[in-house]
């Protein structure tokens, strides 16, 4: 066993640093990296699983719904394994990193919107919420590091009094000639503002220097550091300042780790991307097609084991699918020496509990991609991701230009075929295919099927039956010369909905906020007529 290094394996504020620079150094030869998120909500309440993923709906519109969700609701846990080859298998190096917002500029100030069904589901699968309120590592954005990187803005004191100034003048040229290891005692002063502005000026001119009262006096003692002294002061403010962007870091790892060429793999993670990057980058864009151009630029070399599967026609949960790899895959697998939380052995056994905790669903989306791999990595499959209740995926990789038309994305998932001219009710012609499950309907009388659906029914005639392939290049056609001209489409009623439901929690600062006012039920006889601004004037 090795206990220092089995810390790196639940990752909090309390062994994020060390955890981090392994993290880093193992990225640095890794063959792929696996990852995945526990979200504090993925849906809004009110508005049910049907009205967020409908069916046949497009990509652009489904972005618009998911980029509040993303944008609002925070990120519990993320989950990253690095696989790295060996001879004869792969060795597996999972991490479970809790994090929380950043107290001040985490996420829209961080505050925290937590889904009461995200608990309830979370709950029931071992989720620690000591470690996350607790111990979460804090994470901001690009802007929030920023903000963390500029000194704290404070009340500049100014003095104008000609006797104040030669005081405070002649006590810093003290201040100027001491040298490394000295101190000297600042002559008292009455006025709190003098002695403030003294403080402002050691911490500004002399950063090398320590300042602090003189207990029961006001007195200021001031003491110059040693080389010693100074370079250890840097290293506790670097620190600070690197826990404080925090999960950022994981991300920026994860980005430069795709850049070098290594790839990302997720499970159905579209959502994952987004919350990522609604967290650890900035705000989503507003434009779907702009948001892809920036995934792909930050990732471009993106797997979803959930597509990579139904392209051999294997579905199911990542649990079903990390199940019937366990079950007949002859790969050999290991965990690193301290990464052991998930099993020690080659045949990784797992308990159902460990499921839906971020580290656990890394490691076993990892393994199931290390399997798909051995069989046939498609080109059309990399940056392809898992559209729910589509037959189609997005495509990250698309040219800027083409990226608005989200029908230029479409890739169908299995072998379907588009069939138009089938007759009677949808019972009855569910019931040509009544030993499949999967097919679905695009609008009257014009079915989408699976081959192996037509290749046990008996059609009757007059049917037209085209690969659903030529059916996507036909509407990607007809949206083609239909919008690119036109601007995206409005958001419909649903977001008129998340907007009247979330109108409450927008910034203070927003020119546009006003305060809510209470009406009075009757105006008083003779009473002015309020002004533009709500107030009577």
């Amino acid at each position: 066993t090795v206990p220092r290094e089995r810390a790196t394996m639940d990752v909090t504020r309390e062994n994020f640093e060390e955890a981090m620079g392994r993290l880093e150094g193992l990225l640095e030869s890794a063959e792929f990296v696996s990852f995945d998120e526990e979200m504090s909500g993925i849906g809004f309440a009110g508005q049910s699983f049907e009205m967020m993923n409908r069916h046949g709906e497009r990509a652009a519109a489904r972005y618009a719904k998911m980029r509040c969700v993303a944008s609002r609701f925070a990120i519990i846990q993320v989950g990253v394994t690095v696989w790295r080859g060996e001879e004869g298998g792969l060795v597996a190096y999972p991490f479970n990193v809790y994090v929380f917002p950043h107290e001040e500029h985490g996420g829209h100030g961080g505050d925290v919107l937590v889904s009461a069904a995200a608990v309830k589901f979370l709950n029931g699968h071992g989720m620690s919420w000591h470690r996350w309120l607790a111990k979460g590592v804090p994470y901001v954005d690009a802007a929030g590091e920023a903000a963390l990187r500029q000194p704290k803005p404070r009340d500049e004191v100014r003095l104008s009094n000609e006797a104040e100034v030669a005081f405070c003048a002649s006590e810093l040229a003290k201040v100027r000639r001491l040298g490394a290891g000295q101190s000297v005692e600042l002559a008292p002063h009455e006025h709190a503002w003098v002695r403030r502005y003294l403080y402002q000026e050691i911490e500004r001119d002399h950063p090398s220097c320590v300042a602090e009262k003189v207990r029961g006096t006001h007195k200021i003692k001031v003491r110059a550091m040693t080389e010693r002294e100074v370079e250890e002061k840097r290293r506790r403010a670097d620190e600070k300042l690197g826990l404080d962007v925090g999960a950022r870091r994981v991300y920026l790892a994860l980005s430069r780790a795709c850049q070098r060429g290594t790839p990302l793999v997720g499970h159905n993670c579209w959502f994952d991307l987004l919350f990522m990057m609604a967290h650890f980058d900035r705000p989503l864009d507003e434009s779907y097609a702009a948001w892809k151009s920036r995934a792909h630029e930050h990732f471009p070399r993106v797997y979803d084991t959930k597509v990579l599967a139904q392209r051999r026609n294997a579905y199911g949960s990542l649990q079903d699918l990390y199940t019937s790899v366990l079950e007949s895959s002859t790969l050999r697998v290991r965990f690193a020496p301290g990464f052991e939380k998930y099993g020690g052995s080659e045949e990784g056994q797992a308990s159902d509990e460990i499921y839906h905790e971020a580290g656990f669903d890394s490691y076993a989306t990892g393994l199931v991609f290390a399997e798909l791999r051995r069989h046939d990595l498609q080109p059309p499959t990399l940056n392809c991701l898992f559209f729910m209740r589509s037959h189609l995926d997005v495509k990250l990789d698309l040219a800027p230009a083409d990226a608005f038309l989200d029908a230029l994305s479409w890739t169908p998932k299995r072998d379907l075929f588009y069939v138009t001219g089938l007759r009677g009710s949808a019972d009855h012609v569910r019931a040509l295919f009544r030993d499949v499950e999967r097919h679905g309907r695009d609008g009257d009388s014009r079915w989408i099927i699976d081959a192996a659906a037509l290749a046990t029914a008996t059609l009757p005639a007059g049917v037209s039956v085209v690969p659903y392939a030529d059916r996507a290049r036909e509407l990607a056609a007809a949206d083609r010369a239909a919008l690119s001209s036109a601007p995206a489409p409005a958001p419909g009623p649903w977001w008129d909905w998340i907007r009247a439901k979330f109108a409450a929690l927008r910034r203070p600062s927003d020119p546009h906020d006003n305060p809510p006012r209470k009406r009075p039920r009757s105006e008083p006889a003779g009473a002015p007529p309020p002004s533009a601004n709500g107030r009577a004037p």
